[in-house]
């Protein structure tokens, strides 16, 4: 089968990019569209290989040739999201939407984490189905009864505040008390309500939104635009999180997080591990343009959590690539400039009773985490804790004896939430903060922080980071501290090359590659060597674009090939003709 991919602007055949799609069903596309999917998304799907081979999968299992949208949207999910290695658990998956036993995507998502959380033990299934809400019905009675009365509760305000009323939160609440009914069923009560409570919007309303929202203007915000129509162009408004109550900013937190006066403010936060790559590059045009686009500032962070791998070199280095592809950060700021006041955090959620200090080994820990089972130091006195943790501070502990772990749930469906570690003991001088420290905060600890301290509005990550949004934001309520939108997008590999700074780093310990500017590696120091321009990989980039699609966006190293030359052989051919006119003009002088 052969079709078009799209990709920004420009046009690509499949065979090029991917090879012969001889493996796919003639009629697949046909089969996609007659269970509800829109051309668009169909179209996608058949783009990416892995993704259109998963779903004939799932058509095959389901044994449907028509259905609802709904159930449709479902069986793609289900093709999109299971990861890499649960292959043995599509057809059980599958069977519970086609028979209807998961309707919405609530019950999906349950279901997913669930499967993963268990990895390749045995499945419960009277566990399964509870966790997944299976055999729970929220009818449109309920999901009209429950509005009504959120309504009916906060109806003086409502009447006072009309349509500048912060809807979002009751929309928010409404889903976590129907935690099983259908989001946009839930979506239109609301609306249905809100026409019904205040009618029409008449000019003051209308006024009052305009007044209100160019309250909020930042300094680069672009003349005669408030935030809001800003926030609601097309790129932005994909950048939302999704709905937890938890991500929600009170208005105090507003109001103290509008004094930084940008709309937008980004940070692009590699860790100084490894040398960048073209994947990096992605990450860096995405933040660094998305504040541009928007009259926002973008910081460079370095979260720099683990000084065991990190250094010097790598951070010079990984500073001098982001200029070298063009790009100016507001700040060069660095996590571990921030210890102390992590430290604090630390102690406050200590004093709240929400972190302890335990100790047991990461066998121990990993086993206890994968059987839902409390650690026997759970449940420390307060002052006990602080006092441990304080002697973990001194230095009274050898690595590993003791860690800080924050008090969650330890039977969470996501694994990430149960008891994480958030400090550590290591004896290691730290290249950046020197030897003042010998605990050391985990990175999903340093960096919700971190974003919060710096007033990041829109924190971009790879979609590895999705099973730790929980996490991010449930630290930050504990703290009641600002919240960014967070929001994950696919990682950029390139076929038949490798790019894990793991794997390169064996390539460099076995003598393979002399160093991280190696010619043959899409380092961004290797493409220097190799005569890359700049501007050639920040077309590149922009070419490839910003996707969630599968695990991960797979570019054909040919279309790598092709970006690079466009821009970079017309400019070095100049280059040469420029110098032989010279030379040839020189001789002649002679």
């Amino acid at each position: 089968m052969r079709c078009a991919i799209n990709i920004g602007w420009r046009v690509y055949n499949t065979d090029i990019l991917f090879g012969d799609h001889n493996t796919m069903s003639d009629n697949l596309e046909e089969r996609l569209c007659k269970i509800g999917l829109q051309k668009d998304v169909v179209k996608n799907a058949l783009q990416n290989k892995k993704l259109a081979v998963r779903l004939g999968q799932v058509l095959e299992i389901a044994h449907i040739e028509s259905c609802s949208k709904q159930k449709g949207a479902l069986l793609y999910k289900i093709a999109a999201k299971l990861p890499p290695g649960f292959e043995s658990r599509l057809e059980l998956i599958t069977k519970y939407v086609a028979e209807d036993k998961i309707v919405n995507d609530v019950q999906l998502e349950a279901a997913l984490t669930y499967i993963k959380t268990i990895g390749d033990s045995d499945l419960n299934t009277k566990e399964f189905e509870e966790i997944s809400g299976m055999g729970i019905v929220v009818t449109e009675k309920e999901i009209e009864d429950t509005v009504k009365k959120m309504f009916e509760e906060n109806k003086d305000a409502i009447i006072k505040e009309r349509y500048a009323f912060n809807f979002v939160s009751l929309l928010h609440k409404a889903k976590e008390m129907l935690k099983w009914g259908d989001g946009k069923k839930i979506f239109e009560a609301v609306e249905k309500l809100k026409a019904e409570f205040l009618g029409p919007k008449t000019k003051e309303d209308e006024e009052k939104a305009k007044s209100s929202a160019g309250k909020g203007k930042g300094k680069g915000a672009k003349e005669g635009k408030d935030d809001f129509s800003e926030f609601k162009k097309e790129r932005l408004s994909k950048i939302i999180g999704r709905d937890l109550s938890s991500a929600l900013n009170s208005k105090k937190l507003l109001e103290e997080h509008k004094k930084i006066g940008y709309s937008v403010v980004t940070r692009f936060p590699p860790e100084p591990n490894g040398i960048l790559h073209i994947g990096h590059a992605k990450a860096m045009r995405h933040n660094f343009t998305l504040a541009e686009d928007y009259g926002g500032v973008c910081y460079l962070r370095f979260d720099d959590t683990n000084p065991e791998k990190e250094n010097k070199k790598f951070m010079t280095d990984i500073e001098e690539c982001v200029h070298w592809l063009g790009y100016k950060p507001w700040k060069v700021t660095f996590a571990s400039d921030y210890f102390p006041k992590l430290y604090e955090y630390a102690v406050q959620l200590i004093k709240l009773g929400k972190a302890y200090v335990c100790h047991q080994s990461k066998a121990e820990m990993t086993e206890a985490r994968s059987k839902c089972i409390d650690s026997p130091w759970r449940n420390r006195p307060v002052e006990e804790n602080l006092k441990l943790f304080e002697w973990m501070r001194q230095g009274r502990y050898k690595e590993k004896e003791a860690m800080l772990r924050l008090k969650i749930d330890m039977k969470h469906a996501n694994p990430t939430m149960r008891d994480p570690v958030a400090y550590r003991v290591k004896y290691v001088a730290h290249p950046h903060a020197g030897d003042r420290w010998c605990i050391y905060p985990m990175y999903d600890f340093t960096h919700c922080i971190s974003d919060s301290i710096e007033n990041i509005t829109h924190s971009c990550c790879s979609l590895e980071f999705e099973i730790r949004r929980d996490l991010y934001y449930w630290i930050l309520e504990a703290l009641d501290i600002y919240r960014a939108y967070v929001w994950e997008f696919s990682r950029l590999n390139v076929t038949y090359t490798v790019m894990s700074k793991r794997l390169l780093q064996s390539l460099l310990d076995d003598h393979l590659i002399a160093d991280w500017d190696d010619p043959r590696l899409l380092t961004l120091l290797g493409l220097r060597r190799r005569g890359v321009r700049p501007e050639a990989i920040n077309e590149f980039c922009d070419l490839v674009g910003v996707t969630r699609r599968g695990n991960e966006m797979m570019i054909s190293d040919k279309l790598l090939d092709l970006s690079l030359i466009h821009i970079s052989e017309p400019t070095r051919q100049a280059e040469i003709s420029y110098a032989v006119f010279c030379l040839k003009k020189k001789k002649k002088k002679k």
